[in-house]
């Protein structure tokens, strides 16, 4: 009995087993939800632009909610939060799927359920981040990171997809139901969680307005030098990375000429990707540094991303994708567990709030830019150029990646990552 337990929670523990089923089960409905909101997009219009805009939609939360959300996150019970909003999402993924059944879908339709579902993920991805220290301990950061990403990836990106992609053949609004049905496991696997926690203590200043935490985040995180410059960089990384993958719909559909199935299998191929990453990436930062495993995993993405816009063969598009997926799977491992680490825990869900308004704040940009470039120019030239975003920005913050520098942000003596000269 207890050989299997450890197989089950790789060692860290029945919390945080618990915490993983709320966000595999749900990521694999995500996944679902992935392949068929574009397909779904793809049959009303192809113009790229409001395609792209289904994207833009479910990632402007984080522009507009992510600073209260982190507050929100540090003032509440997490796990209790987890289950409220999981509820709510269900019930708004519930009616898209109505919708879809009685053929009274529109794009307004989806852009508004696009938006409610990510403000959700908003508020989840958050409290999820910010349990994973209290559940698996400090010691086990990146390997608690590395099982959660693992999931995210095998449910939202290789396993859901293809799935997504074949329910939405057979009937368009099954693929939406199932990813309301993962919502309420979701929400029933977290109320169990927060049975076995204890109640956290209040923060000081808990009566604060709720503008002051939010400040709170945003002051603490630009007065890090270190964590700022590298939040600056995974915001334009993800404006370029968006810019190509809002289209990979279209670009399957009609360049690749794949089909809504081979669509599906075109996803699973860059989550099977990601999946290889997110398990070598722990073993890789220990051999090269954390730094160079970032630096490696950004460049050699982009660089990936970049190659799809020159290819027309499903085939070796799909090995491009899947090196993109594990490279850059590798880069939110190691830099998930260095900013979890770095944060004080009172502060780790306002810090990433403040994070991620910018990491993910900026992937709407993103969407809107690949779209105006594929509808003015081509749909291979949205990837060459978000491909290019990706590498250029990545090569520029090389000197900040240094292990000395990221040791000393570790260890609070870091002074400015602009000095780059040997120490």
């Amino acid at each position: 009995m207890t050989q299997r337990r450890w197989r089950s929670d790789g060692g860290l523990g029945p919390r945080f087993r618990l915490l993983w089923r709320a966000a595999a089960v749900s990521n694999v409905g995500d996944g679902v939800r992935v392949a068929a909101l574009p397909l779904l997009a793809a049959t009303i219009t192809r113009d790229p632009v409001p395609v792209a805009i289904v994207t833009a939609a479910l990632w402007l939360p984080w522009l507009v909610l992510g600073l209260h959300a982190g507050a929100v996150v540090d003032r509440v019970d997490r796990p209790v939060l987890i289950r409220n909003v999981q509820a709510s999402r269900l019930l708004v993924e519930g009616s898209l799927a109505a919708l879809v059944l009685t053929g009274h879908a529109s794009m307004p339709a989806i852009y508004v359920a696009a938006f409610a579902i990510g403000a959700g993920e908003v508020l989840v991805d958050n409290a999820l981040q910010s349990l994973v220290p209290r559940v698996a301990g400090r010691d086990d950061l990146e390997r608690a990171n590395s099982r959660l990403i693992a999931a995210e990836t095998v449910g939202n990106e290789l396993v859901g997809p293809p799935v997504g992609a074949a329910l939405f053949a057979a009937l368009p609004a099954l693929p939406f139901g199932i990813d309301a049905a993962s919502y309420g496991y979701s929400a029933w696997t977290a109320h169990r969680l927060s049975l076995r926690l204890p109640t956290e203590d209040a923060p000081v200043g808990v009566r604060r307005r709720i503008w002051h935490d939010m400040v709170d985040g945003l002051r603490w995180l630009r007065g890090h030098s270190y964590l700022r410059a590298i939040t600056i960089w995974g915001g334009v990384f993800n404006v370029g990375s968006t810019a190509a993958i809002s289209l990979l719909v279209l670009f399957a559909l009609e360049v690749l000429d794949t089909g809504q199935a081979g669509y599906g299998v075109l996803l699973a191929v860059v989550a099977a990707g990601g999946l290889t990453g997110t398990a070598a990436a722990s073993g890789l930062a220990r051999r090269i540094g954390r730094g160079s495993t970032i630096l490696v995993g950004a460049v050699g993405s982009g660089a990936a991303v970049a190659a799809v816009g020159a290819v027309d063969h499903a085939g070796v598009a799909a090995m491009l994708l899947f090196a993109s997926g594990g490279l850059g799977a590798m880069v939110n491992v190691v830099g998930r567990a260095l900013r979890q680490a770095m944060v004080p825990g009172s502060l780790l869900g306002r810090v990433t709030g403040a994070n991620r308004v910018v990491v993910y704040g900026a992937m709407p940009i993103g969407a809107t830019l690949g779209g105006w470039i594929a509808r003015t120019a081509s749909l291979p030239a949205a990837f060459a150029v978000g491909g290019l975003i990706m590498t250029a920005v990545s090569i520029g913050v090389a000197p900040w990646l240094r292990e000395h520098l990221i040791n000393d942000a570790l260890t609070g003596t870091y002074d400015d990552a602009s000095d780059t000269s040997e120490r």
